[in-house]
C-alpha cells in the first residue's frame, strides 16, 4: 500500500502570524493536535499542542499575543504520497514521531499520515503495533 491510500487529505494549516489562541482554537474545533505552518504556500514548520504548552504556557507567554512563529517547531519530517507504508512506518520509527506531512512530487502539501491512519485504514496490527512500540519505548 502507498501513503496516498491511507493519508488524511484536506489538511488544516495555520499562518506563522496567527496567535496561539487562534491556533489552539482551530485544534480544538477540529480535534487535532498539530497544524502545519504555511506562508504563501511554503511549509515553514508545524505547531503542536505540545509546542503551545511547553514553549508558551510554561513560559507564561500570553496566547492572545504570542505568534505561532514564536513557538513552532521549524524542523519537520515529511514523506511523499507515493512512498510505501513500510518505508513511512520505518521513518516514523527512526524519528520517534506519530505523524508526517505528506508532499506530492512538486513538494506541495497534500495530506498528513499518522500512526492512527496506518492502524485504522490498513488493519495491519503487526505494522502499526511494531512502530507504536518503538515510538513509545523511546
Amino acid at each position: 500500500m502507498k501513503v496516498s491510500d491511507v493519508m488524511t487529505r484536506g489538511v488544516e494549516t495555520v499562518s506563522p502570524a496567527e496567535t496561539l489562541d487562534q491556533a489552539a482554537t482551530r485544534m480544538k474545533t477540529r480535534n487535532i493536535g498539530f497544524l502545519p505552518v504555511v506562508d504563501e504556500g511554503k511549509i515553514l514548520g508545524v505547531v503542536t499542542d505540545r509546542d503551545i504548552v511547553l514553549r508558551a504556557i510554561s513560559e507564561d507567554l500570553r496566547a492572545h499575543f504570542t505568534r505561532v512563529r514564536d513557538v513552532m517547531t521549524k524542523k519537520f519530517i515529511s514523506c511523499r504520497d507515493d512512498q510505501s507504508l513500510t518505508e513511512v512506518s520505518m521513518l516514523m520509527e527512526k524519528n520517534f514521531i506519530h505523524r508526517l506531512l505528506v508532499l506530492d512530487r512538486a513538494a506541495n502539501l497534500v495530506g498528513v499520515i499518522s500512526l492512527s491512519d496506518i492502524a485504522a485504514k490498513t488493519r495491519n496490527d503487526r505494522l502499526s503495533g511494531h512502530v507504536l512500540g518503538k515510538i513509545v519505548a523511546a
